[in-house]
């Protein structure tokens, strides 16, 4: 893994799904509306959005996963997550000011921060007392900061 003072990690060999081919998709239906879960929710300042829809994956330990995908503004797609979280529980997400999302996992307690570096886009696990503060509608589901 290579890793930039936490501003961005990325698997060597990891690409964008962008080539997958398309699922059953549906926009988040658990929780839809709740604070944490808006989507195509524009980060501040950057022309960038997120929608984290639920899609059905066949072959996997379970059918239905939360899937983060990250868009232009003008809906282009720019990079989808190729692991996504299991759909059994939610996920919260949310921009910082450094036009990093951030994705908190409801079922295991993760934190996920996705940043844009040299290579593109890739998803790194948040470590508690590194340093970076995630963004208050995160830290609101966190019980131990």
């Amino acid at each position: 893994m290579v890793c930039l003072l936490a501003v961005a990690c990325s698997e060597r060999g990891a690409e964008p799904a962008q080539a997958e081919p398309a699922v059953s998709s549906r926009v988040a239906s658990r929780g839809a509306g709740r604070e944490g879960q808006q989507q195509d929710l524009p980060a501040p300042g950057s022309g960038l959005l997120v929608r984290v829809p639920i899609v059905n994956i066949e072959g996997r330990d379970f059918t239905s996963w939360w899937r983060p995908e990250i868009l232009a503004a003008d809906g282009h797609l720019l990079f989808r997550d190729p692991q996504g979280f299991p759909a059994r529980f939610n996920v919260y997400w949310g921009w910082d000011d450094q036009q990093r999302l951030w994705l908190y996992n409801s079922d295991d307690g993760r934190v996920w921060i996705y940043a844009q570096g040299p290579q593109g886009w890739a998803r790194q696990e948040w470590e508690r007392g590194a340093g970076l503060a995630p963004p208050a509608v995160i830290a609101a589901h966190l019980t131990h900061p």
